[in-house]
Protein backbone atom coordinates (compact mmCIF):
# COMPACT_ATOMS: atom_id res chain seq x y z
CA UNK A 1 0.00 0.00 0.00
CA UNK A 2 2.66 2.46 0.53
CA UNK A 3 4.69 1.97 -2.43
CA UNK A 4 1.35 2.69 -4.42
CA UNK A 5 0.58 5.40 -2.77
CA UNK A 6 4.56 6.49 -3.38
CA UNK A 7 4.22 5.88 -6.81
CA UNK A 8 0.79 8.33 -7.48
CA UNK A 9 2.32 11.00 -5.41
CA UNK A 10 5.97 11.11 -7.43
CA UNK A 11 3.64 11.26 -10.18
CA UNK A 12 1.14 13.96 -9.69
CA UNK A 13 4.01 15.64 -7.99
CA UNK A 14 5.77 15.70 -11.43
CA UNK A 15 2.69 17.16 -12.77
CA UNK A 16 3.62 21.25 -11.32
CA UNK A 17 7.09 20.28 -13.19
CA UNK A 18 5.87 19.16 -16.44
CA UNK A 19 3.05 22.34 -17.11
CA UNK A 20 5.48 24.94 -15.84
CA UNK A 21 5.42 27.99 -18.60
CA UNK A 22 8.05 27.35 -21.06
CA UNK A 23 8.48 29.18 -24.44
CA UNK A 24 5.50 29.10 -27.30
CA UNK A 25 7.00 27.29 -30.03
CA UNK A 26 5.79 25.68 -33.33
CA UNK A 27 5.52 21.61 -32.61
CA UNK A 28 6.80 19.06 -34.79
CA UNK A 29 6.83 16.24 -32.83
CA UNK A 30 5.92 15.05 -29.16
CA UNK A 31 7.11 12.77 -26.21
CA UNK A 32 5.91 11.83 -23.26
CA UNK A 33 5.36 9.25 -20.53
CA UNK A 34 1.91 7.05 -19.73
CA UNK A 35 1.59 5.76 -16.09
CA UNK A 36 -1.22 3.66 -15.46
CA UNK A 37 -2.48 2.20 -11.58
CA UNK A 38 -4.88 -0.32 -11.67
CA UNK A 39 -6.00 -2.13 -8.64
CA UNK A 40 -7.53 -5.79 -8.62
CA UNK A 41 -9.49 -7.34 -5.39
CA UNK A 42 -10.23 -10.86 -6.72
CA UNK A 43 -13.63 -11.98 -5.31
CA UNK A 44 -13.32 -15.49 -7.21
CA UNK A 45 -10.26 -15.98 -9.26
CA UNK A 46 -11.68 -15.95 -12.70
CA UNK A 47 -7.89 -16.47 -14.41
CA UNK A 48 -5.55 -18.59 -13.75
CA UNK A 49 -2.61 -16.81 -13.67
CA UNK A 50 -4.51 -14.73 -11.06
CA UNK A 51 -5.11 -17.70 -8.55
CA UNK A 52 -3.06 -17.64 -5.55
CA UNK A 53 -3.21 -13.92 -4.68
CA UNK A 54 -6.88 -11.74 -4.39
CA UNK A 55 -5.12 -8.03 -4.03
CA UNK A 56 -3.34 -7.18 -7.02
CA UNK A 57 -1.50 -3.88 -8.24
CA UNK A 58 -0.65 -3.54 -11.62
CA UNK A 59 1.76 -0.17 -13.11
CA UNK A 60 2.39 0.22 -16.68
CA UNK A 61 4.47 2.85 -17.96
CA UNK A 62 4.40 3.62 -21.71
CA UNK A 63 7.16 6.30 -23.14
CA UNK A 64 6.58 7.61 -26.74
CA UNK A 65 7.88 10.06 -28.86
CA UNK A 66 6.45 11.00 -32.42
CA UNK A 67 7.23 13.71 -35.11
CA UNK A 68 5.87 15.17 -38.47
CA UNK A 69 7.56 13.12 -41.47
CA UNK A 70 5.36 15.06 -44.03
CA UNK A 71 2.05 17.57 -43.98
CA UNK A 72 -0.78 15.77 -42.17
CA UNK A 73 1.15 12.61 -41.49
CA UNK A 74 3.29 11.84 -37.89
CA UNK A 75 4.78 8.51 -36.84
CA UNK A 76 6.37 7.42 -34.17
CA UNK A 77 6.74 4.39 -31.40
CA UNK A 78 6.10 3.25 -27.71
CA UNK A 79 7.58 1.09 -25.34
CA UNK A 80 5.34 -0.24 -22.96
CA UNK A 81 6.37 -1.52 -19.07
CA UNK A 82 4.22 -3.26 -17.25
CA UNK A 83 4.57 -4.58 -13.01
CA UNK A 84 2.80 -6.08 -10.55
CA UNK A 85 3.10 -6.92 -7.11
CA UNK A 86 1.45 -10.53 -6.34
CA UNK A 87 1.88 -13.35 -4.36
CA UNK A 88 3.54 -10.82 -2.00
CA UNK A 89 6.59 -10.79 -4.56
CA UNK A 90 7.25 -7.90 -7.73
CA UNK A 91 7.83 -8.50 -11.32
CA UNK A 92 8.85 -6.47 -14.05
CA UNK A 93 8.33 -6.93 -17.44
CA UNK A 94 8.45 -5.88 -21.18
CA UNK A 95 5.34 -4.78 -23.01
CA UNK A 96 4.66 -5.15 -26.98
CA UNK A 97 6.94 -3.00 -28.84
CA UNK A 98 4.78 -0.41 -30.71
CA UNK A 99 4.90 1.73 -34.27
CA UNK A 100 2.18 4.38 -34.94
CA UNK A 101 0.83 6.35 -37.55
CA UNK A 102 -1.29 9.55 -37.79
CA UNK A 103 -2.85 11.06 -41.00
CA UNK A 104 -4.81 13.52 -40.81
CA UNK A 105 -7.48 13.48 -43.38
CA UNK A 106 -9.43 16.86 -42.96
CA UNK A 107 -9.08 20.21 -40.73
CA UNK A 108 -11.55 22.87 -40.67
CA UNK A 109 -12.49 26.01 -38.33
CA UNK A 110 -14.67 23.70 -35.99
CA UNK A 111 -13.90 20.01 -37.20
CA UNK A 112 -11.17 17.82 -37.84
CA UNK A 113 -10.49 14.24 -38.77
CA UNK A 114 -7.74 11.96 -38.81
CA UNK A 115 -6.69 8.11 -39.21
CA UNK A 116 -4.46 6.62 -35.75
CA UNK A 117 -2.94 3.22 -36.83
CA UNK A 118 -1.01 1.33 -34.78
CA UNK A 119 1.43 -2.49 -35.18
CA UNK A 120 2.19 -3.94 -31.76
CA UNK A 121 4.90 -6.35 -32.26
CA UNK A 122 5.20 -9.58 -29.61
CA UNK A 123 8.15 -8.94 -27.36
CA UNK A 124 6.47 -9.18 -23.56
CA UNK A 125 7.33 -11.76 -21.90
CA UNK A 126 5.50 -15.10 -22.38
CA UNK A 127 7.00 -17.10 -19.75
CA UNK A 128 6.88 -17.32 -15.92
CA UNK A 129 5.80 -14.52 -13.57
CA UNK A 130 6.73 -12.13 -16.48
CA UNK A 131 4.16 -13.78 -18.53
CA UNK A 132 1.60 -13.79 -15.95
CA UNK A 133 2.64 -9.92 -15.28
CA UNK A 134 2.02 -9.01 -19.26
CA UNK A 135 -1.01 -11.14 -19.03
CA UNK A 136 -2.88 -9.32 -15.92
CA UNK A 137 -1.83 -6.20 -17.36
CA UNK A 138 -3.68 -6.94 -21.04
CA UNK A 139 -6.59 -7.91 -19.11
CA UNK A 140 -6.80 -4.96 -17.29
CA UNK A 141 -6.06 -2.56 -19.89
CA UNK A 142 -9.12 -2.57 -21.88
CA UNK A 143 -8.70 -0.39 -24.74
CA UNK A 144 -5.90 -2.00 -26.37
CA UNK A 145 -5.03 -5.09 -24.69
CA UNK A 146 -2.33 -5.85 -27.70
CA UNK A 147 0.27 -3.07 -25.37
CA UNK A 148 0.62 -6.17 -23.28
CA UNK A 149 -0.60 -9.31 -24.12
CA UNK A 150 2.25 -12.20 -24.21
CA UNK A 151 1.86 -13.95 -27.83
CA UNK A 152 0.20 -11.29 -29.32
CA UNK A 153 0.80 -9.41 -32.53
CA UNK A 154 -1.63 -6.49 -33.08
CA UNK A 155 -2.87 -4.34 -36.01
CA UNK A 156 -5.00 -1.40 -35.08
CA UNK A 157 -6.98 1.12 -37.35
CA UNK A 158 -9.07 3.84 -35.62
CA UNK A 159 -11.12 6.58 -37.46
CA UNK A 160 -11.67 9.77 -34.74
CA UNK A 161 -13.48 13.25 -35.50
CA UNK A 162 -13.41 16.10 -33.43
CA UNK A 163 -16.12 18.85 -33.36
CA UNK A 164 -15.26 22.14 -31.13
CA UNK A 165 -17.81 24.96 -29.66
CA UNK A 166 -15.74 28.02 -28.97
CA UNK A 167 -17.57 30.34 -26.67
CA UNK A 168 -16.83 34.13 -26.62
CA UNK A 169 -15.53 33.84 -23.25
CA UNK A 170 -11.25 34.36 -21.92
CA UNK A 171 -11.86 32.40 -19.23
CA UNK A 172 -12.98 29.21 -20.88
CA UNK A 173 -11.76 27.32 -24.07
CA UNK A 174 -14.94 25.79 -25.06
CA UNK A 175 -16.70 22.26 -25.50
CA UNK A 176 -15.60 19.99 -27.94
CA UNK A 177 -16.84 16.12 -28.51
CA UNK A 178 -14.48 13.58 -30.09
CA UNK A 179 -15.83 10.34 -31.46
CA UNK A 180 -13.92 7.39 -33.11
CA UNK A 181 -14.58 3.94 -34.47
CA UNK A 182 -11.92 1.31 -35.96
CA UNK A 183 -10.81 -2.45 -35.45
CA UNK A 184 -8.02 -4.40 -34.16
CA UNK A 185 -6.64 -7.29 -34.85
CA UNK A 186 -5.21 -9.37 -32.15
CA UNK A 187 -3.14 -12.37 -34.25
CA UNK A 188 -2.44 -14.94 -30.95
CA UNK A 189 0.34 -17.47 -31.18
CA UNK A 190 -1.25 -20.97 -30.05
CA UNK A 191 -4.54 -19.60 -29.44
CA UNK A 192 -7.42 -18.20 -31.99
CA UNK A 193 -6.75 -14.97 -33.38
CA UNK A 194 -9.15 -12.13 -32.22
CA UNK A 195 -10.95 -8.96 -33.97
CA UNK A 196 -12.33 -6.22 -31.83
CA UNK A 197 -14.56 -3.11 -32.41
CA UNK A 198 -13.87 -0.07 -30.66
CA UNK A 199 -16.45 2.45 -30.52
CA UNK A 200 -15.34 6.02 -28.30
CA UNK A 201 -17.01 9.29 -27.82
CA UNK A 202 -15.43 11.32 -25.64
CA UNK A 203 -16.20 14.94 -24.08
CA UNK A 204 -13.81 18.14 -22.81
CA UNK A 205 -15.18 21.30 -21.32
CA UNK A 206 -12.84 24.18 -20.71
CA UNK A 207 -12.45 25.33 -17.19
CA UNK A 208 -10.22 28.14 -17.39
CA UNK A 209 -7.16 28.73 -20.25
CA UNK A 210 -5.03 25.87 -18.72
CA UNK A 211 -7.69 23.79 -17.72
CA UNK A 212 -10.33 21.02 -19.09
CA UNK A 213 -12.76 18.67 -17.36
CA UNK A 214 -12.60 15.51 -19.58
CA UNK A 215 -15.05 12.22 -19.93
CA UNK A 216 -14.21 9.50 -22.28
CA UNK A 217 -16.97 6.22 -23.02
CA UNK A 218 -15.51 3.22 -24.53
CA UNK A 219 -17.80 -0.09 -26.03
CA UNK A 220 -15.61 -2.74 -27.44
CA UNK A 221 -16.93 -5.94 -28.98
CA UNK A 222 -15.05 -9.18 -29.28
CA UNK A 223 -15.29 -11.87 -31.87
CA UNK A 224 -15.30 -15.20 -30.38
CA UNK A 225 -16.00 -14.76 -26.74
CA UNK A 226 -15.09 -17.98 -24.71
CA UNK A 227 -17.04 -19.13 -21.58
CA UNK A 228 -17.20 -16.79 -19.07
CA UNK A 229 -16.25 -13.46 -20.96
CA UNK A 230 -18.40 -11.00 -22.11
CA UNK A 231 -18.83 -10.11 -26.20
CA UNK A 232 -19.05 -6.21 -25.21
CA UNK A 233 -16.90 -4.32 -22.35
CA UNK A 234 -17.20 -1.05 -21.53
CA UNK A 235 -14.99 1.49 -20.10
CA UNK A 236 -15.39 5.04 -18.18
CA UNK A 237 -12.46 7.69 -17.64
CA UNK A 238 -12.88 10.99 -16.21
CA UNK A 239 -10.65 13.72 -15.33
CA UNK A 240 -8.69 16.81 -16.40
CA UNK A 241 -6.37 18.24 -18.66
CA UNK A 242 -3.93 20.51 -17.58
CA UNK A 243 -1.69 23.14 -20.04
CA UNK A 244 1.03 24.72 -19.72
CA UNK A 245 1.61 28.25 -21.41
CA UNK A 246 3.97 26.78 -23.58
CA UNK A 247 4.52 23.59 -24.68
CA UNK A 248 3.40 21.02 -21.58
CA UNK A 249 0.27 19.37 -20.92
CA UNK A 250 -1.13 16.62 -18.53
CA UNK A 251 -4.13 14.10 -18.12
CA UNK A 252 -5.25 12.88 -14.87
CA UNK A 253 -7.97 10.14 -15.26
CA UNK A 254 -10.09 7.65 -13.71
CA UNK A 255 -10.23 4.20 -15.05
CA UNK A 256 -13.73 2.50 -14.39
CA UNK A 257 -14.08 -0.78 -16.09
CA UNK A 258 -18.41 -1.01 -16.08
CA UNK A 259 -18.90 -4.94 -16.90
CA UNK A 260 -19.86 -7.09 -13.76
CA UNK A 261 -16.87 -9.20 -14.29
CA UNK A 262 -14.29 -6.07 -13.59
CA UNK A 263 -16.75 -4.18 -10.97
CA UNK A 264 -17.88 -6.95 -8.71
CA UNK A 265 -15.67 -10.07 -9.18
CA UNK A 266 -12.40 -7.73 -9.96
CA UNK A 267 -13.49 -4.42 -8.31
CA UNK A 268 -11.27 -3.47 -10.82
CA UNK A 269 -10.31 0.62 -11.23
CA UNK A 270 -7.33 2.40 -11.84
CA UNK A 271 -5.76 5.80 -12.29
CA UNK A 272 -4.36 7.03 -15.70
CA UNK A 273 -1.91 9.95 -15.77
CA UNK A 274 -0.09 11.15 -19.26
CA UNK A 275 2.86 13.87 -19.86
CA UNK A 276 3.09 15.53 -22.53
CA UNK A 277 5.41 17.83 -24.21
CA UNK A 278 6.19 18.95 -27.81
CA UNK A 279 9.26 19.75 -29.32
Amino acid sequence: MHRNLWFLSLALSATMAWVAPTDAAADRGQAGVDFRYGSLNINNPLFAFLAGDDDISLIGIDLYANTEVATGLSIGARLPIAHARFDDDGQTTLGNLTFEMQYRLGRQLHSRSWIDTSLSLSTADDDGEGGQVAAAMGAFWIPDPGLYLPNTNTVRVMYRHQWNVRRNSHATRGVSVDFGAGAHFLMRDGAEDRFRVPLTIAGRLGLSAQAEAMVRFGTYWTSGAESGEDDFLHVLEAGLRLTGVGRGSVEILAYLPLDETYRDTLEAWGITIGFRSGF
